[in-house]
């Protein structure tokens, strides 16, 4: 198996790392867990995980982990090691996150490669820890240590959604995203262009795929009330916020977490997406290019394919290979949307 560097890291501080009821943080099921459990074979380990592909690698290990937007437990952990997020925004969501299961002994590890922005966790970090500092560097990776400074404000995870209203061809829905969520802020360049150019929805059964915070399949939802909308995304944090805004603007649909097509089961007229290409800080396009391969087989015969893509990614031979028909509905701002019939 693979070692991640940051669990290479980890696995360099084994002895820092002794504890009874540690929480590991979106950290990958690789080696590092396995060497912990035989070097602390009493320590009571748990897990929680927001990707929905590292969560079934955890869970195919049998390892205690949630899946959820937030952290949820009945005990205290004296030790807790996260992976330094992708949005920097989701590390102060992380750590308030922490505040009923932390006391003032807990001892919180970050580890991340150096050019995520861990540097700057002693910043990012302040409101949350004392006594942070840098205690290793290693394969490109960086380990941060503190203690966290227990918070007067209960944990409340309503307060951390980002509201903003979506203005497009004259209707306005109330978007909600969590921090590190697409869009979470406002409507990038790519879903405008795709909301722009999109096919006749009426009656349709439609696939959001890796939905973030819901906008097109929210605009959809509202677009053509007869349509039946399924949002499918990797992140429990996406989930959550497509739920929120899909409830603040009294719409219905089916949400889906699941790791590329683990968990697409059902056949769809219609299936809609504006794909991410970035995995943590890296361009990455395996993903996406599965997507479109595996796709077709969840698509009724006739039904549709529509994405938006950067240009300069060369989706459309893909597409072409599994669809009866593929054309470019619109190429503008560095930015394609293909449409193809299946």
């Amino acid at each position: 198996m693979s070692v991640a560097n940051t669990s290479q890291l980890l696995l360099k501080n084994l002895s820092l790392l002794k504890a009874t009821k540690p929480l590991f943080i979106n950290l990958p099921a690789d080696a590092f867990i396995d060497e912990y459990k035989r070097e602390y074979p009493h320590a009571q380990l748990s897990f929680f995980n927001s990707h929905y592909g590292e969560y079934l690698a955890h869970q195919a290990k049998q390892h205690p982990c949630q899946f959820s937007h937030y952290y949820q437990a009945n005990e205290i952990h004296d030790l807790i090691i996260i992976a330094f997020p992708k949005s920097k925004a989701e590390l102060g969501y992380t750590l308030a996150m922490l505040n009923e299961v932390t006391d003032q002994n807990t001892i919180i590890y970050f580890v991340g490669e150096k050019n995520s922005g861990v540097k700057s966790v002693e910043k990012l970090a302040k409101n949350y820890l004392h006594g942070c500092q840098k205690d290793d560097a290693a394969r490109h990776c960086l380990l941060f240590s503190g203690c966290y400074k227990a918070q007067a404000k209960p944990f409340d995870v309503d307060e951390w959604f980002v509201q903003y209203p979506l203005d497009i061809k004259g209707k306005t829905i109330q978007i909600y995203a969590l921090p590190g969520v697409f869009s979470q802020e406002r409507l990038d360049v790519g879903t405008k262009l795709l909301l722009e150019y999109l096919p006749d929805y009426t009656g349709k059964k439609v696939l959001d795929f890796g939905c973030g915070a819901g906008v097109i399949g929210a605009y959809i939802a509202s677009s053509y009330p007869s349509s039946t909308l399924a949002l499918a995304d990797v992140s429990a944090l996406a989930l959550a916020s497509a739920k929120q805004t899909f409830a603040a603007n009294q719409l219905k649909g089916k949400f889906i977490a699941t790791d590329s097509m683990s968990n697409i089961t059902d056949l769809f007229d219609a299936v809609i997406s504006n794909p991410p290409f970035h995995q943590g800080l890296k361009t990455h396009y395996q993903a996406t290019e599965r997507f479109l391969s595996e796709i077709a087989k969840h698509i009724k015969v006739k039904g549709s394919l529509t994405i938006v893509a950067n240009s300069f990614l060369k989706y459309q031979p893909i597409i072409a290979s599994k669809f009866i028909s593929v054309e470019q509905a619109v190429k503008a701002n560095g930015f394609t949307v293909y449409h193809a019939i299946r």
